[in-house]
């Protein structure tokens, strides 16, 4: 039996971090599961994980708390049960009993799950739009960025789709990833974006339609929590061993 003060359970970004945040070990029961163009990430600067982007953020996170031992167990939890200890068995069927008391982060999921739906784009002309907004909870915003695939002109902007689903929509065809795209190209229509050029007639331009490929589509569901990520993300942050030893390495990374 090991033997901790406390020990948070949860599934979360928030989870994982509100254990960072004050130096609480913790057992997640689920991998990770988010996406960079979820809004909980917007207007947070993330230079203290020495990046900018919310994927990498999060890997520096759990890699560090993995290696300084706050988190436990990383990506290796099969079961957990909870009754005068926390009974845990790995995912190779190893058997580990924790005497802590635990702090639940994570509650009840909520019945509305947050989907993004990615594409590559493929012919069109150049633009400089970030973002477009509509009051849908389907489409309800798409995100775009500079493409991080290899071998694209670097003016090439992919482009994330967000919507809001329950799982019955979620499992319909009416809500898939083509009637995503269908309606995502309405709106970039309706904003001004356009395909290639195709030919001009008369001192008239005439543009194609524009051509994306669908990439993936990934689910993100939506839990009670103590706190949000941006609450947990503007707590004070306790400065115990592990983190000392964090700041060790960001030095020593620094001034190699």
């Amino acid at each position: 039996m090991i033997k901790h003060s406390e020990i948070i359970i949860g599934r979360t970004p928030s989870c994982l971090l509100f254990s960072w945040r004050t130096q609480t070990p913790c057992i997640l029961t689920h991998d990770l599961t988010y996406h960079r163009c979820d809004p909980q990430f917007e207007d947070l600067n993330f230079s203290e994980f020495n990046t900018d982007d919310p994927v990498e953020m999060m890997t520096n996170l759990s890699f560090i708390m993995g290696f300084t031992g706050l988190l436990l167990h990383p990506s290796n939890v099969q079961t957990l049960r909870i009754d005068e200890n926390i009974n845990l068995i790995t995912k190779n069927n190893r058997k580990v009993i924790y005497n802590a008391d635990t702090v639940p982060f994570d509650g009840k999921q909520d019945k509305l799950l947050d989907v993004y739906d990615e594409f590559h784009w493929r012919r069109g002309t150049a633009h400089d739009v970030d973002e477009l907004m509509s009051r849908d909870r389907m489409c309800r915003k798409i995100n775009f960025y500079s493409s991080r695939r290899r071998g694209v002109r670097p003016d090439t902007k992919d482009l994330t789709v967000a919507s809001i689903m329950d799982e019955n929509q979620l499992l319909s065809p009416d809500y898939g990833n083509g009637v995503v795209r269908v309606k995502a190209l309405r709106m970039m229509r309706k904003a001004g974006l356009k395909g290639q050029l195709g030919m001009v007639k008369n001192g008239k331009e005439y543009y194609k339609q524009i051509k994306m490929d669908f990439h993936e589509r990934k689910v993100v569901p939506r839990f009670k929590q103590l706190k949000t990520f941006k609450e947990v993300f503007e707590m004070k942050q306790a400065k115990e061993k592990p983190w000392k030893t964090f700041e060790t390495l960001r030095f020593k990374q620094r001034t190699s």
